[in-house]
Protein backbone atom coordinates (compact mmCIF):
# COMPACT_ATOMS: atom_id res chain seq x y z
CA UNK A 1 0.00 0.00 0.00
CA UNK A 2 2.85 2.34 0.90
CA UNK A 3 4.68 1.42 -2.30
CA UNK A 4 1.58 2.19 -4.35
CA UNK A 5 1.29 5.60 -2.66
CA UNK A 6 4.93 6.41 -3.39
CA UNK A 7 4.35 5.40 -7.01
CA UNK A 8 1.39 7.81 -7.26
CA UNK A 9 3.53 10.60 -5.83
CA UNK A 10 6.25 9.80 -8.35
CA UNK A 11 3.81 10.05 -11.23
CA UNK A 12 2.47 13.42 -9.98
CA UNK A 13 6.00 14.88 -9.62
CA UNK A 14 7.00 13.56 -13.06
CA UNK A 15 3.91 15.14 -14.66
CA UNK A 16 4.63 18.43 -12.96
CA UNK A 17 8.23 18.43 -14.21
CA UNK A 18 7.04 17.53 -17.72
CA UNK A 19 4.63 20.49 -17.63
CA UNK A 20 7.44 22.85 -16.57
CA UNK A 21 9.86 21.57 -19.18
CA UNK A 22 7.38 21.26 -22.08
CA UNK A 23 8.05 23.91 -24.74
CA UNK A 24 5.27 26.25 -25.77
CA UNK A 25 3.79 25.89 -29.23
CA UNK A 26 5.89 28.82 -30.50
CA UNK A 27 9.07 27.38 -28.92
CA UNK A 28 8.33 23.91 -30.25
CA UNK A 29 7.88 25.27 -33.75
CA UNK A 30 10.63 27.83 -33.90
CA UNK A 31 12.29 28.24 -30.55
CA UNK A 32 11.94 32.02 -30.82
CA UNK A 33 8.22 32.80 -30.73
CA UNK A 34 8.02 33.13 -34.53
CA UNK A 35 6.18 29.81 -35.02
CA UNK A 36 8.96 28.32 -37.17
CA UNK A 37 12.65 28.52 -37.93
CA UNK A 38 13.54 30.53 -41.03
CA UNK A 39 16.85 30.95 -42.81
CA UNK A 40 16.64 34.70 -42.22
CA UNK A 41 16.14 34.50 -38.44
CA UNK A 42 19.69 35.69 -37.79
CA UNK A 43 19.82 38.26 -40.60
CA UNK A 44 20.09 41.92 -39.64
CA UNK A 45 16.78 43.68 -40.29
CA UNK A 46 17.00 46.63 -42.67
CA UNK A 47 16.92 49.93 -40.79
CA UNK A 48 18.08 48.32 -37.52
CA UNK A 49 21.19 46.71 -36.05
CA UNK A 50 19.38 43.65 -34.69
CA UNK A 51 17.98 40.35 -35.95
CA UNK A 52 14.61 38.62 -35.89
CA UNK A 53 15.78 36.13 -33.28
CA UNK A 54 17.12 38.86 -31.00
CA UNK A 55 13.85 40.80 -31.16
CA UNK A 56 11.82 37.64 -30.52
CA UNK A 57 13.87 36.90 -27.40
CA UNK A 58 13.12 40.40 -26.11
CA UNK A 59 9.40 39.63 -26.43
CA UNK A 60 6.71 39.81 -29.08
CA UNK A 61 3.94 42.36 -28.64
CA UNK A 62 0.46 41.81 -30.05
CA UNK A 63 -1.53 44.07 -32.35
CA UNK A 64 -5.26 43.93 -32.90
CA UNK A 65 -6.61 42.19 -36.00
CA UNK A 66 -6.56 44.35 -39.11
CA UNK A 67 -7.28 44.22 -42.84
CA UNK A 68 -5.15 44.10 -45.97
CA UNK A 69 -6.58 45.94 -48.98
CA UNK A 70 -5.44 46.51 -52.57
CA UNK A 71 -3.86 49.85 -53.40
CA UNK A 72 -5.12 51.48 -56.61
CA UNK A 73 -5.94 48.12 -58.19
CA UNK A 74 -8.89 45.77 -57.83
CA UNK A 75 -11.40 43.93 -59.96
CA UNK A 76 -14.76 45.63 -60.48
CA UNK A 77 -16.42 45.35 -57.03
CA UNK A 78 -18.98 42.58 -57.05
CA UNK A 79 -21.83 44.88 -55.96
CA UNK A 80 -21.21 47.02 -59.06
CA UNK A 81 -21.19 43.89 -61.21
CA UNK A 82 -24.53 42.83 -59.73
CA UNK A 83 -26.01 46.23 -60.67
CA UNK A 84 -24.62 46.00 -64.21
CA UNK A 85 -25.90 42.43 -64.58
CA UNK A 86 -29.40 43.30 -63.32
CA UNK A 87 -29.48 46.15 -65.82
CA UNK A 88 -28.10 44.24 -68.83
CA UNK A 89 -30.13 41.01 -68.54
CA UNK A 90 -33.57 42.55 -69.25
CA UNK A 91 -31.96 44.88 -71.81
CA UNK A 92 -30.66 41.88 -73.75
CA UNK A 93 -34.13 40.31 -73.73
CA UNK A 94 -35.72 43.53 -75.01
CA UNK A 95 -33.04 43.79 -77.71
CA UNK A 96 -34.21 40.42 -79.01
CA UNK A 97 -37.94 41.19 -79.25
CA UNK A 98 -38.36 45.00 -79.38
CA UNK A 99 -34.95 46.56 -79.99
CA UNK A 100 -36.49 49.81 -81.29
CA UNK A 101 -37.62 50.73 -77.77
CA UNK A 102 -34.14 50.85 -76.26
CA UNK A 103 -31.94 52.44 -78.94
CA UNK A 104 -31.35 55.57 -76.88
CA UNK A 105 -30.69 53.53 -73.74
CA UNK A 106 -28.10 51.41 -75.54
CA UNK A 107 -26.33 54.53 -76.77
CA UNK A 108 -26.24 56.06 -73.28
CA UNK A 109 -24.89 52.88 -71.70
CA UNK A 110 -22.19 52.42 -74.35
CA UNK A 111 -21.16 56.07 -74.02
CA UNK A 112 -20.78 55.62 -70.26
CA UNK A 113 -18.78 52.41 -70.75
CA UNK A 114 -16.45 54.10 -73.24
CA UNK A 115 -15.84 56.99 -70.85
CA UNK A 116 -15.05 54.64 -67.94
CA UNK A 117 -12.67 52.50 -69.99
CA UNK A 118 -10.92 55.51 -71.50
CA UNK A 119 -10.43 56.90 -68.00
CA UNK A 120 -9.12 53.51 -66.81
CA UNK A 121 -6.61 53.36 -69.67
CA UNK A 122 -5.37 56.90 -68.99
CA UNK A 123 -5.13 56.36 -65.21
CA UNK A 124 -3.40 52.97 -65.27
CA UNK A 125 -1.30 53.52 -68.42
CA UNK A 126 -1.86 49.81 -69.14
CA UNK A 127 0.47 48.81 -66.31
CA UNK A 128 0.33 45.00 -65.85
CA UNK A 129 -0.17 45.30 -62.09
CA UNK A 130 -3.37 47.29 -62.75
CA UNK A 131 -4.90 44.80 -65.21
CA UNK A 132 -7.91 44.24 -62.94
CA UNK A 133 -8.91 47.88 -63.44
CA UNK A 134 -8.42 48.12 -67.22
CA UNK A 135 -9.20 44.58 -68.44
CA UNK A 136 -11.36 45.06 -71.60
CA UNK A 137 -13.24 41.75 -71.49
CA UNK A 138 -16.56 43.37 -70.53
CA UNK A 139 -16.66 45.53 -73.68
CA UNK A 140 -18.09 42.66 -75.74
CA UNK A 141 -21.70 43.31 -74.77
CA UNK A 142 -21.45 47.00 -75.77
CA UNK A 143 -19.89 46.12 -79.11
CA UNK A 144 -22.81 43.81 -79.89
CA UNK A 145 -25.28 46.48 -78.80
CA UNK A 146 -23.83 49.12 -81.14
CA UNK A 147 -23.62 46.65 -84.04
CA UNK A 148 -27.30 45.87 -83.62
CA UNK A 149 -28.33 49.52 -83.52
CA UNK A 150 -26.15 50.39 -86.53
CA UNK A 151 -27.46 47.62 -88.77
CA UNK A 152 -31.10 47.49 -87.73
CA UNK A 153 -31.67 51.24 -87.85
CA UNK A 154 -30.76 50.91 -91.54
CA UNK A 155 -33.21 48.06 -92.09
CA UNK A 156 -34.53 48.43 -95.61
CA UNK A 157 -31.31 50.31 -96.55
CA UNK A 158 -33.15 53.61 -96.93
CA UNK A 159 -30.76 55.42 -94.59
CA UNK A 160 -27.73 54.15 -96.48
CA UNK A 161 -29.26 55.01 -99.88
CA UNK A 162 -30.04 58.56 -98.76
CA UNK A 163 -26.55 58.96 -97.37
CA UNK A 164 -24.91 57.81 -100.62
CA UNK A 165 -27.20 60.02 -102.65
CA UNK A 166 -26.61 63.20 -100.68
CA UNK A 167 -22.82 62.89 -100.57
CA UNK A 168 -22.74 62.42 -104.34
CA UNK A 169 -21.90 58.73 -104.43
CA UNK A 170 -25.20 57.81 -106.12
CA UNK A 171 -27.59 59.51 -108.57
CA UNK A 172 -31.04 60.44 -107.26
CA UNK A 173 -32.86 58.31 -109.84
CA UNK A 174 -30.68 55.31 -109.03
CA UNK A 175 -31.35 55.79 -105.31
CA UNK A 176 -35.11 56.05 -105.98
CA UNK A 177 -35.04 52.87 -108.06
CA UNK A 178 -33.24 50.92 -105.34
CA UNK A 179 -35.50 52.36 -102.66
CA UNK A 180 -38.54 51.25 -104.66
CA UNK A 181 -37.14 47.72 -104.90
CA UNK A 182 -36.55 47.67 -101.13
CA UNK A 183 -40.12 48.85 -100.49
CA UNK A 184 -41.60 46.23 -102.83
CA UNK A 185 -39.54 43.54 -101.11
CA UNK A 186 -40.72 44.75 -97.70
CA UNK A 187 -44.34 44.63 -98.95
CA UNK A 188 -43.96 41.04 -100.17
CA UNK A 189 -42.34 39.76 -96.97
CA UNK A 190 -44.10 41.79 -94.28
CA UNK A 191 -47.37 42.82 -95.91
CA UNK A 192 -46.64 46.49 -95.16
CA UNK A 193 -47.98 49.03 -97.65
CA UNK A 194 -45.04 50.43 -99.64
CA UNK A 195 -44.39 54.17 -99.81
CA UNK A 196 -45.56 56.02 -102.92
CA UNK A 197 -43.09 57.47 -105.42
CA UNK A 198 -43.68 60.96 -104.06
CA UNK A 199 -43.09 59.80 -100.50
CA UNK A 200 -39.89 58.01 -101.51
CA UNK A 201 -38.59 61.06 -103.41
CA UNK A 202 -39.33 63.31 -100.45
CA UNK A 203 -37.62 60.87 -98.11
CA UNK A 204 -34.52 60.50 -100.28
CA UNK A 205 -34.14 64.26 -100.73
CA UNK A 206 -34.76 65.09 -97.08
CA UNK A 207 -31.62 66.59 -95.43
CA UNK A 208 -29.77 63.99 -93.41
CA UNK A 209 -29.58 66.16 -90.32
CA UNK A 210 -33.38 66.18 -90.08
CA UNK A 211 -33.62 62.38 -89.81
CA UNK A 212 -33.10 60.99 -86.31
CA UNK A 213 -32.28 57.57 -87.77
CA UNK A 214 -29.21 59.01 -89.46
CA UNK A 215 -28.10 60.60 -86.19
CA UNK A 216 -28.60 57.27 -84.38
CA UNK A 217 -26.69 55.36 -87.07
CA UNK A 218 -23.74 57.77 -87.08
CA UNK A 219 -23.57 57.82 -83.28
CA UNK A 220 -23.71 54.02 -83.10
CA UNK A 221 -20.96 53.74 -85.74
CA UNK A 222 -18.68 56.12 -83.81
CA UNK A 223 -19.32 54.32 -80.50
CA UNK A 224 -18.72 50.94 -82.17
CA UNK A 225 -15.41 52.18 -83.57
CA UNK A 226 -14.45 53.49 -80.11
CA UNK A 227 -15.23 50.14 -78.48
CA UNK A 228 -13.16 48.26 -81.08
CA UNK A 229 -10.21 50.60 -80.56
CA UNK A 230 -10.43 50.09 -76.79
CA UNK A 231 -10.51 46.32 -77.24
CA UNK A 232 -7.55 46.24 -79.62
CA UNK A 233 -5.48 48.48 -77.34
CA UNK A 234 -6.36 46.36 -74.32
CA UNK A 235 -5.56 43.13 -76.16
CA UNK A 236 -2.19 44.47 -77.30
CA UNK A 237 -1.09 45.57 -73.84
CA UNK A 238 -2.44 42.39 -72.21
CA UNK A 239 -0.35 40.32 -74.66
CA UNK A 240 2.65 42.46 -73.85
CA UNK A 241 2.16 42.14 -70.09
CA UNK A 242 1.49 38.40 -70.16
CA UNK A 243 4.90 37.68 -71.71
CA UNK A 244 6.75 38.52 -68.48
CA UNK A 245 8.23 35.47 -66.78
CA UNK A 246 7.55 36.82 -63.29
CA UNK A 247 4.25 38.14 -61.97
CA UNK A 248 4.09 41.93 -61.50
CA UNK A 249 4.54 43.44 -58.06
CA UNK A 250 1.27 44.65 -56.56
CA UNK A 251 0.83 47.01 -53.61
CA UNK A 252 -1.33 45.92 -50.67
CA UNK A 253 -1.85 48.18 -47.67
CA UNK A 254 -2.88 47.99 -44.03
CA UNK A 255 -3.14 50.56 -41.22
CA UNK A 256 -1.08 48.36 -38.89
CA UNK A 257 1.96 48.80 -41.17
CA UNK A 258 2.31 52.44 -40.14
CA UNK A 259 3.45 54.83 -38.74
CA UNK A 260 6.89 53.31 -38.01
CA UNK A 261 6.74 49.90 -39.71
CA UNK A 262 9.93 48.68 -41.38
CA UNK A 263 9.37 45.13 -42.58
CA UNK A 264 6.73 42.38 -42.50
CA UNK A 265 7.33 38.66 -42.21
CA UNK A 266 4.62 36.06 -42.82
CA UNK A 267 4.24 32.43 -41.78
CA UNK A 268 6.12 31.23 -44.86
CA UNK A 269 9.25 33.26 -44.02
CA UNK A 270 8.57 35.82 -46.77
CA UNK A 271 9.88 39.30 -46.00
CA UNK A 272 8.30 42.47 -47.37
CA UNK A 273 9.63 45.97 -46.77
CA UNK A 274 6.98 48.51 -45.76
CA UNK A 275 6.49 51.62 -47.87
CA UNK A 276 4.92 54.31 -45.70
CA UNK A 277 2.09 56.45 -47.06
CA UNK A 278 1.64 58.92 -44.23
CA UNK A 279 -0.93 61.07 -46.04
CA UNK A 280 -3.24 58.10 -46.48
CA UNK A 281 -2.55 56.79 -42.99
CA UNK A 282 -1.43 53.36 -44.20
CA UNK A 283 1.70 51.39 -44.96
CA UNK A 284 2.02 49.21 -48.03
CA UNK A 285 3.97 46.15 -49.15
CA UNK A 286 4.63 44.77 -52.63
CA UNK A 287 3.32 41.23 -53.14
CA UNK A 288 3.70 39.01 -56.21
CA UNK A 289 0.70 39.63 -58.48
CA UNK A 290 -0.34 36.02 -59.06
CA UNK A 291 -3.96 36.99 -59.69
CA UNK A 292 -2.87 39.79 -62.02
CA UNK A 293 -0.68 37.44 -64.04
CA UNK A 294 -3.62 35.05 -64.49
CA UNK A 295 -5.93 37.89 -65.49
CA UNK A 296 -3.44 39.11 -68.08
CA UNK A 297 -3.51 35.70 -69.73
CA UNK A 298 -7.27 35.41 -69.33
CA UNK A 299 -7.71 38.86 -70.88
CA UNK A 300 -5.75 37.81 -73.96
CA UNK A 301 -7.89 34.71 -74.47
CA UNK A 302 -11.18 36.37 -73.51
CA UNK A 303 -10.70 39.50 -75.63
CA UNK A 304 -9.58 37.53 -78.69
CA UNK A 305 -12.64 35.30 -78.33
CA UNK A 306 -14.88 38.36 -77.88
CA UNK A 307 -13.59 39.96 -81.09
CA UNK A 308 -14.27 36.70 -82.94
CA UNK A 309 -17.85 36.73 -81.61
CA UNK A 310 -18.27 40.35 -82.67
CA UNK A 311 -17.11 39.63 -86.24
CA UNK A 312 -19.53 36.68 -86.38
CA UNK A 313 -22.42 38.84 -85.19
CA UNK A 314 -21.62 41.56 -87.74
CA UNK A 315 -21.79 38.91 -90.46
CA UNK A 316 -25.15 37.72 -89.09
CA UNK A 317 -26.52 41.26 -89.06
CA UNK A 318 -25.24 41.84 -92.60
CA UNK A 319 -26.42 38.62 -94.24
CA UNK A 320 -29.42 37.20 -92.39
CA UNK A 321 -32.83 38.39 -93.60
CA UNK A 322 -34.76 40.48 -91.11
CA UNK A 323 -37.85 38.30 -91.37
CA UNK A 324 -36.14 34.93 -90.85
CA UNK A 325 -37.75 33.36 -87.77
CA UNK A 326 -36.95 29.63 -87.65
CA UNK A 327 -37.82 29.44 -83.93
CA UNK A 328 -40.44 32.17 -83.87
CA UNK A 329 -37.77 34.77 -83.00
CA UNK A 330 -35.94 37.03 -85.43
CA UNK A 331 -32.47 35.58 -85.95
CA UNK A 332 -30.97 38.86 -87.17
CA UNK A 333 -29.60 39.65 -83.74
CA UNK A 334 -26.06 39.72 -82.22
CA UNK A 335 -26.53 36.41 -80.40
CA UNK A 336 -22.87 35.59 -79.78
CA UNK A 337 -21.98 38.91 -78.15
CA UNK A 338 -25.16 38.92 -76.06
CA UNK A 339 -24.54 35.48 -74.55
CA UNK A 340 -20.79 36.06 -74.23
CA UNK A 341 -21.39 39.40 -72.51
CA UNK A 342 -23.71 37.86 -69.93
CA UNK A 343 -21.22 35.03 -69.31
CA UNK A 344 -18.39 37.55 -68.81
CA UNK A 345 -20.46 39.47 -66.26
CA UNK A 346 -21.11 36.26 -64.31
CA UNK A 347 -17.40 35.34 -64.32
CA UNK A 348 -16.49 38.87 -63.19
CA UNK A 349 -19.08 38.66 -60.41
CA UNK A 350 -17.69 35.36 -59.07
CA UNK A 351 -14.05 36.44 -59.17
CA UNK A 352 -14.89 39.87 -57.79
CA UNK A 353 -16.47 38.22 -54.75
CA UNK A 354 -13.47 35.92 -54.28
CA UNK A 355 -11.06 38.84 -54.69
CA UNK A 356 -12.85 40.85 -52.00
CA UNK A 357 -13.08 37.96 -49.51
CA UNK A 358 -9.62 36.37 -49.71
CA UNK A 359 -6.08 37.45 -48.94
CA UNK A 360 -3.83 37.58 -52.02
CA UNK A 361 -1.33 34.79 -52.72
CA UNK A 362 2.07 35.41 -51.15
CA UNK A 363 1.07 36.27 -47.58
CA UNK A 364 -0.44 34.40 -44.63
CA UNK A 365 -3.03 35.56 -42.12
CA UNK A 366 -0.49 35.48 -39.26
CA UNK A 367 2.30 38.04 -39.73
CA UNK A 368 5.05 39.66 -37.71
CA UNK A 369 6.27 43.18 -38.27
CA UNK A 370 9.12 45.29 -37.01
CA UNK A 371 8.32 48.85 -36.02
CA UNK A 372 10.89 51.41 -34.95
CA UNK A 373 10.23 54.74 -33.33
CA UNK A 374 13.17 54.90 -30.90
CA UNK A 375 14.15 51.25 -30.62
CA UNK A 376 12.90 48.41 -32.85
CA UNK A 377 10.06 46.25 -31.54
CA UNK A 378 8.57 43.04 -32.89
CA UNK A 379 4.79 42.69 -33.17
CA UNK A 380 2.51 39.86 -34.18
CA UNK A 381 -0.78 40.51 -35.94
CA UNK A 382 -3.62 38.79 -37.77
CA UNK A 383 -4.54 39.99 -41.26
CA UNK A 384 -7.92 39.49 -42.93
CA UNK A 385 -9.36 40.60 -46.26
CA UNK A 386 -10.79 44.10 -46.54
CA UNK A 387 -14.04 42.83 -48.05
CA UNK A 388 -16.25 44.86 -50.37
CA UNK A 389 -15.05 48.18 -48.94
CA UNK A 390 -11.45 47.35 -49.78
CA UNK A 391 -12.39 46.34 -53.33
CA UNK A 392 -14.33 49.57 -53.86
CA UNK A 393 -11.44 51.70 -52.57
CA UNK A 394 -8.85 49.82 -54.65
CA UNK A 395 -10.87 49.93 -57.88
CA UNK A 396 -11.91 53.56 -57.45
CA UNK A 397 -8.37 54.71 -56.61
CA UNK A 398 -7.06 52.95 -59.70
CA UNK A 399 -9.80 54.29 -61.98
CA UNK A 400 -9.52 57.91 -60.86
CA UNK A 401 -5.76 58.04 -60.33
CA UNK A 402 -5.31 60.47 -63.24
CA UNK A 403 -7.62 62.99 -61.54
CA UNK A 404 -4.92 63.52 -58.91
CA UNK A 405 -5.92 66.37 -56.55
CA UNK A 406 -9.53 66.42 -57.72
CA UNK A 407 -10.02 62.83 -56.50
CA UNK A 408 -7.46 62.30 -53.73
CA UNK A 409 -7.45 65.86 -52.39
CA UNK A 410 -4.33 67.94 -51.74
CA UNK A 411 -3.66 66.26 -48.39
CA UNK A 412 -3.45 62.71 -49.79
CA UNK A 413 -1.61 63.12 -53.07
Amino acid sequence: MWTLTRFHHFIIVLGFLFFLLEPTSAQAAGGNGLDRFCANDNDVINGTSTTWSALAEEGILSLSESYLRPDEQALLPWIYTVIVFIFHLPTVIIRVVRWENIQLLCLIVTFSTNVIYTLAYVSTKFEPENILVWTPIMLVIDCGSMSQVLFLVNEGRLVWLRFCCQIGRMETDDALSRARNEENLRFEKQGVDPLSDEQLRELVNQPLWKDTRVAVAVTAALFLLHVLVLQILGLYHACKGSQASEPPKVRWCSPIFQPFGLVVRDGECNLYEIDQSFRKGIGCIALPGIWQQRWLRGTVIGTAFSIACEVTDILILSIVASDWKPLGVKMRRPWFTMFTGIAVLLVTLVFGKLYADDLPPGITHKVWLVSKSVTPKLYSAQLESAGLRGAIIGWSDGLFHSWRFDYFGPSQY
